[in-house]
């Protein structure tokens, strides 16, 4: 029985570590750079890549806060950094909605950042039914 609780102290001491090494969401402070980061995990259907990114993280079972392939769908050949291009992240807010004109071909899309004191977050990429 020693054993076990020799094994149960060694593993547990190795926890802290392991939250260290798990993949943290990157702060954009240009929207420019978070959209390419969007184009690019698009582009490579990482959806881990794009999940990993969400602040606050993922929630099992959670929903609307990933559609990934619809957005890769809608969006074609078509880039979010030059949709975009005149925007930037407001100032004094906390959070920002980018709202897809409904003529465009990505039309429907909404992708939600939220701010911390380390910058923006991406939050939510989601279609508006």
């Amino acid at each position: 029985m020693r054993w076990l609780y020799v094994l149960v102290i060694i593993g547990a001491s190795f926890l802290p570590a392991l939250a260290e090494n798990a993949p943290q969401p990157s702060a954009f402070t240009e929207l420019k750079d978070a959209l390419a980061f969007i184009d690019h995990e698009l582009d490579a259907e990482d959806w881990n890549g794009l999940s990993h990114a969400l602040y606050p993280a993922l929630q099992p079972n959670e929903e609307n806060r990933t559609d990934w392939t619809q957005l890769k769908d809608r969006r074609g050949d078509l880039r979010l950094v030059n949709i975009f291009v005149a925007q930037e992240f407001p100032s004094n807010d906390t959070t920002y909605l980018i709202r897809v004109p409904n003529t465009a071909s990505i039309g429907g899309s909404r992708i939600r950042f939220i701010k911390s004191d380390n910058g923006w977050y991406l939050n939510a990429i989601y279609r508006v039914r």
